[in-house]
């Protein structure tokens, strides 16, 4: 059928059975629509599917929003850095920082980008860190950046 096909039709059904659209709300047939989008590299189904799991299995959460953000969808950066700032995944500041400087960057010159929720973040995990970590963190967002340049949607490097 098309939605076997299509990965937005995928994303779509995912979206519709999470939030019970049209359809009894039902979280298995929501992540089975979700993978398989995934599984053909659809990155705005990598985010939700990764926020499913993000209390159940923050590692796979993890997986999935840096697989979305290399797919180009910059909101599952946030996600990522969220997971080491609460410390879902393990608490790690630096690792933060390092994702809300990776999503600041690959907002420039992107409509609707969560550059101010990066740049909150960035200020938020930095209060914990000293500025030799702060420094850590840019210098690992650079590599990852530089890494991944073709994802960058017209940031200037």
């Amino acid at each position: 059928s098309l939605h076997d096909a299509l990965p937005i039709s995928q994303t779509a059904l995912g979206v519709h059975y999470e939030l019970g659209y049209g359809v009894k709300t039902d979280l298995t047939q929501a992540e089975q629509w979700y993978r398989k989008a995934v599984d053909q590299g659809d990155a705005e189904a990598a985010d939700y599917l990764g926020k499913l799991y993000q209390s159940k299995d923050p590692a796979e959460a993890a997986r999935l929003f840096n697989k979305a953000l290399e797919a180009g969808k910059q909101g599952a950066g946030c996600d990522l850095a969220y997971l080491y700032f609460h410390g879902d995944l393990k608490q790690d500041y630096i690792e933060a920082y390092k994702w809300y400087d990776i999503v600041f960057n690959l907002c420039t010159n992107v409509e609707r980008c969560p550059s101010g929720a990066a740049e909150n973040g960035m200020r938020l995990a930095g209060q914990h860190l000293t500025p030799l970590q702060i420094e850590q963190a840019r210098r690992a967002a650079v590599v990852w950046l530089d890494a991944h340049g073709d994802n960058r949607k017209g940031a200037s490097k």
